[in-house]
Order: C-alpha cells, then sequence, then structure tokens
C-alpha cells in the first residue's frame, strides 16, 4: 500500500478492480492506517498482510529498502518473487525504492543489464507507442539502449498485438550524424540487428504519429518527456476551459463539445494507464503514480493481472534466453577438423 492518497483511494481502487476481474489480491500495509477499512476488505475476500513499516517519499530508496525490511515495498516483492511468472506486484509508493526492492527480491532476467520503466502514450488514430526507460537509468551506455529495445518490442508484441513493432532511438533529427553519442553508438548496434525492426531515429513530435510502436531513450531524457507531456496536457485543458468560458456562445458551445473533450483527456489522464511495468527485472512489477487516485490503482491492478494472463514475464525471459543462444553461435569460432 503506498501513494499520496492511501489507504483510502487504495481501498477504493482494489473496490472498482474487483468488479471487473476474478484475481486473489493481497494487501500490504500498517495495519493501524487501514484498520478502518479492514471489514470491507475482508467482505471483499482480499488477503491484508500487517507490515510494521513504511517507506516515506523523501527517504533515500537504497537504504529505506535495506534498514526497512517489514515495508510493505520489501514485504510484496519478496512475495511475489517467491512465484514470479503467476503473480505480481503493484504499488503507487515511493517509485526509487519499488525500483531498488525490486533488483534485491527479484534479481534481473539473465541477459539484461538494466531494467527499464515502460510508459504506454497515446498517437494518432487511437493506438499507443511504447516509450522506455521512462525514468529508472539516468545514466545509460549502448548496450542498455539495445536491451531497452529488445524489451520494449517485446511488450508491443504482448500488449499492442503487432507481430513485428518498430523501433526507433528518440533523438534530435532523423539524420545519422545527428543526437549525442550515446545515441550514435546505439544506433551503430541496432540498425543491423536481426532481432528487431529497427527504423532509426525519432523526433520527439513523430512520437505521437503512430509510426513508431517502440521509442527507446535514457531514463532521464525519457522522464522529461512523460513529465513534460503531464504538465502540457493539465495546461491544455486550463486553457480550453478558460475559453470555453469566456462568453456565453463559447459555454453554450462547451455544451456540445464536452463529450469529445472528455475523451481527449481520458486519453491523457494517467489514472486510465493505471501503472507502468518496470521490465528486466525478474518477476511482474508494476510502478503507479504517486498522486494515483482510485482509478489509477484499479487500472494498475488490472494491468498487473493482464501481464499474469499474457505471461508477460516467462515470454521476455525466453526471448533473451534465445538472444543469448543466437549470441553464442554467433560468436562461436569454427573448430578445424583434425587430420
Amino acid at each position: 500500500m503506498g501513494g499520496d492518497r492511501a489507504p483510502d483511494a487504495v481501498v477504493a481502487g482494489v473496490h472498482l478492480a474487483l468488479k471487473e476481474v476474478k484475481a486473489k489480491l493481497v494487501l500490504l500495509g500498517e495495519e493501524d492506517k487501514l484498520r478502518p477499512h479492514l471489514s470491507r476488505l475482508k467482505a471483499l475476500g482480499v488477503e491484508f498482510v500487517d507490515c510494521g513499516e513504511s517507506i516515506g517519499m523523501d527517504e533515500s530508496p537504497v537504504q529505506a529498502v535495506r534498514g526497512k525490511k517489514d515495508s510493505s515495498i520489501v514485504q510484496g516483492l519478496k512475495a511475489s518473487a517467491a512465484d514470479s511468472d503467476n503473480s505480481a506486484f503493484f504499488s503507487a509508493g515511493h517509485s526509487g525504492a519499488v525500483f531498488a526492492a525490486a533488483l534485491l527480491a527479484m534479481g534481473r532476467i539473465e541477459g539484461v543489464e538494466r531494467p527499464a520503466i515502460v510508459t504506454t502514450l497515446p498517437t494518432l488514430g487511437g493506438g499507443h507507442c511504447i516509450l522506455l526507460d521512462a525514468g529508472a537509468n539516468i545514466d545509460c551506455r549502448p548496450n542498455h539502449l539495445r536491451d531497452f529495445a529488445y524489451m520494449g518490442s517485446t511488450y508491443a508484441r504482448v500488449y499492442l498485438r503487432q507481430a513485428r513493432p518498430t523501433v526507433g532511438i528518440l533523438s534530435n533529427g532523423e539524420e545519422e550524424s545527428k543526437g549525442t553519442d550515446l545515441t550514435r553508438a546505439a544506433h551503430a548496434l541496432l540498425k543491423d540487428d536481426p532481432h528487431l525492426n529497427y527504423v532509426g531515429y525519432v523526433e520527439g513530435k513523430e512520437i505521437f504519429t503512430g509510426k513508431q510502436h517502440v521509442v527507446v531513450t535514457d531514463g532521464f531524457t525519457g522522464n522529461v518527456v512523460l513529465k513534460s507531456l503531464e504538465g502540457l496536457g493539465k495546461t491544455v485543458s486550463a486553457i480550453i476551459r478558460g475559453e470555453l468560458e469566456r462568453t456565453l456562445f463559447t459555454k453554450l458551445g462547451a455544451l456540445f463539445s464536452m463529450p469529445a473533450l472528455r475523451n481527449v483527456q481520458r486519453k491523457l489522464d494517467y489514472a486510465e494507464v493505471g501503472a507502468a511495468p518496470l521490465l528486466g527485472v525478474d518477476g511482474n512489477c508494476f510502478i503507479g503514480h504517486g498522486r494515483s487516485n482510485a482509478l489509477a490503482i484499479k487500472n494498475g491492478i488490472l494491468r498487473a493481472q493482464e501481464a499474469i494472463e499474457l505471461r508477460l514475464h516467462p515470454i521476455l525471459r525466453d526471448q533473451f534466453r534465445e538472444l543469448a543462444t543466437a549470441q553464442a553461435r554467433q560468436n562461436a569460432t569454427p573448430v578445424a577438423p583434425s587430420r
């Protein structure tokens, strides 16, 4: 249990989720904070595990995870790691602590050096684009971006149902000479990779066109993109509301345009996505927004349940095994026959 609006939003979100999916839910948190809700949770069939500690949003992630082993984040990830293919962990608490605890409890999928946070963005025509990394890794090397491309491509196949998803690297231009040392080196790794449908550099303005299914970048840039979009969505909504309320005629027009405007707002609302998966850890781990409301909690639970049903983690794990086998064959040196 975590987030700025816990425990009320968490309990309400659990209630909403169980109206749409049959799943065994285990809620971890401090009993003192949840006592008013325990009878309701029991009636819903939710198992509750009392944890004696919690991790605050202002705490150092690594120190908190190491020092607060009875926190809901640490205990929840340990429990999920024990049955990684058939369980999932979701928290709207301290994202840095979730990342650190997931690495300690679940470890990495063999072959993955840096797990990445994935965010799903709306595109023209009602589609979606996968962006990673959205904040887990500030400093990256070219091989990290290659791993992000592999994971993002697999995620797009599973979630977007794309047989051969297109993959691009976020840059400041489409020409090969553009970008940074990191993007140019990553481009050199990906452009001839037979395991990817790589299309080259992607400019920021192209993310939402739907031409690329997966856009790869470092965690610093990805997080800036994500936070900028959140701010832009709020700003545009405020501007539109202000314009619609200026005169009697605009107010009348707002009555007819309100359904369409609500649909636009819904597509840009983080609560509709619910949670972002942390790909590359050896299990199903989902991170929610710190300001998650009941709708976001509900959708985060549904995303986690969907990952189990679609077998996202086993598919990712098997993919990296196949990549390792292919790489070993490529690097193998033929042995000359003896005479």
